[in-house]
């Protein structure tokens, strides 16, 4: 490499060095406001500079390297040293690919940066942010005058608090009372309770518990619990998050290195491959299914409302079905009753007419008497056969009438019973179409995940890579511009990025997410734009 090459080159890092250092300190200071507007306080954010500088650092430097080059090339050519070096005959691209090789080692390292230092960063941001939250509470709670302090949707206060005491059986905070307020800033619950104490669960960092003793919940309003009232309870557990704690376990997609994206991606294609179904827009699919889930379940909500009535009917037939059996087996015994009777009687008479044609062949002299008397018995017999004979004639009709009803009765248990059946056909076909719109969801779900995965990859590449784009770019402008100054260079930068680079990648993911294009040439909208531009520029720059 030539000593101009060497000069250039050198130029272009002091610069990139200058503005790495302004817009990574730019970009730290709304770091730091944004945490302490979730809470922290400066002595907390001093553990975090260093993490804050590794998840910045890959974000600026892209934007650092076309500043950088627009500053310098601006004023080689405003001098005329751009000149002066063709007049020696060298040619412009020997001037430039040192540059250009400088940028690719920049894309390359914010490659390593967005794929492994930056994830980490942020998932040691987030759980140290959560830890001195935590602390944050605990002190306003030890050191506030106010007594009292929020942690959404509490509002709790208190009369004292005892620090020496080591457990809670009698209370670290004294006369505690809690206002809850629900989703539209409306005041719904009020707990007051003699003692209480804040404990921190190990298994969660990021919860607090507290637990009230001797407390009477008193409900504004109606909600789950029922309507409005006071409740007395001898002891009562509220539980807190304060922050948000990243698990280690299960990390989401703004936590894993490429490592972890690469290994997720491979679990998730492999359940899509089990279930055979890919959908071209994932998303759009997934809010179908829901839809037609919903439908479904309001078909068999119905099928079940239609299928409880016809079970009351079918058990009210039953029921009314045994009771009629009950009287039919009642009137069978009546009518075996009726015909004992009728039996003996007939019985009876035949021994009347016996004895009355004995005293008609006898001589004897009260004959006469016992005659009129067996007669008058003999008549009481019959007449006490004919009424049986019509009881039993009455019962048979009824006994013809009761099975006639209970079979039709049946018959209708019979109709109400194949209802059913069909009603369970129906609620059975539904609910194998509905395991099969939940697969179909699921295989939704796990597609949506995968191309948001993808969309990180490509997004985190695409922001690396920008750097090398953005000195494409850069050259030229800087070139044309034929200026000296750094604040112009800063604000054609900035231009760059909010007019060209970062609306093609936003308008790119947009259409990554709607599956209109594959992943990869979506996010790669916003640098093809810049890259096309530069190059234009560059060639225009090679013809003069």
């Amino acid at each position: 490499m030539s000593k101009l090459q060497t000069y250039v080159l050198k130029e272009v890092m002091k610069a990139f060095v200058l503005a790495f250092v302004v817009l990574l300190a730019v970009m730290m200071l709304g770091f730091g406001l944004q945490l302490l507007q979730e809470g922290l306080d400066i002595v907390r954010l001093r553990h975090m500079p260093f993490y804050m500088v590794i998840y910045c650092a890959p974000w600026v430097l892209p934007s650092a390297l076309l500043t950088s080059v627009i500053m310098v090339f601006g004023r080689l050519s405003a001098d005329k040293e751009i000149l002066a070096m063709q007049v020696e005959g060298m040619h412009l691209w020997h001037i430039l690919y040192p540059v250009y090789f400088l940028a690719l080692l920049v894309s390359f390292l914010g490659v390593y940066l967005h794929f492994e230092g930056a994830p980490y960063a942020r998932y040691r941001i987030e759980s140290m942010e959560a830890k001195a939250l935590m602390q944050v509470l605990r002190d306003r709670i030890l050191y506030s005058s106010g007594k009292q302090f929020y942690v959404s949707p509490y509002m709790v206060s208190y009369e004292s608090y005892d620090e020496g005491r080591e457990s809670y059986d009698e209370g670290r905070l004294k006369n505690v009372k809690i206002m809850q307020v629900d989703s539209d800033g409306v005041l719904s619950i009020i707990i007051n309770a003699k003692r209480g104490d804040l404990l921190q669960p190990e298994e969660a960092p990021n919860m607090l518990r507290l637990v009230l003793e001797e407390c009477a919940v008193t409900q504004l309003a109606d909600y789950d619990m029922g309507g409005p009232g006071t409740v007395w309870a001898r002891r009562a557990e509220f539980p807190m998050q304060v922050g948000s704690m990243p698990d280690e376990n299960d990390k989401s997609i703004k936590h894993m290195s490429y490592a972890d994206m690469k290994e997720k991606s491979a679990k998730l294609k492999k359940e899509i491959e089990e279930f055979g179904t890919w959908f071209k827009n994932p998303g759009e699919k997934n809010n179908v299914l829901a839809d037609e889930i919903n439908g479904l379940h309001s078909q068999r909500n119905e099928l079940k409302r239609a299928r409880d009535r016809v079970s009351g009917r079918l058990n009210s037939l039953n029921n009314d079905l045994h009771n009629e059996r009950e009287v039919v087996k009642n009137k069978k015994q009546q009518l075996e009753r009726r015909h004992s009777n009728l039996m003996a009687s007939r019985e009876q008479r035949i021994e009347y007419l016996q004895t009355l044609e004995q005293l008609m062949a006898g001589e004897d002299e009260n004959r006469l008497q016992r005659i009129s008397e067996v007669q008058k018995e003999l008549s009481d017999v019959r007449d006490q056969i004919d009424e049986v004979e019509k009881s039993i004639d009455k019962l048979k009709s009824e006994l013809e009438h009761h099975n006639a009803s209970m079979a039709g009765k049946k018959q209708n248990l019979q109709k109400r019973i194949d209802e059913r059946a069909a009603l369970d056909n129906e609620l059975q076909n539904l609910s194998e179409e509905l395991r099969e719109f939940y697969s179909a969801r699921r295989v939704a779900w796990t597609q949506e995940d995968l191309r948001e995965i993808r969309i990180r990859q490509q997004r985190r590449l695409t922001l690396a890579f920008a750097a090398l784009m953005f000195t494409v770019l850069g050259i030229p402008l800087g070139l044309f511009s034929h200026k000296r100054s750094t604040l112009l260079a800063f604000g054609v930068g900035f231009l760059v990025m909010l007019i060209i680079f970062y609306p093609f990648m936003v308008l790119g993911q947009i259409i990554a997410e709607t599956g209109m294009i594959h992943v990869v040439p979506a996010m790669w909208m916003g640098n093809g734009i810049t890259f096309l531009l530069g190059i234009i520029m560059t060639g225009i720059l090679f013809r003069r």
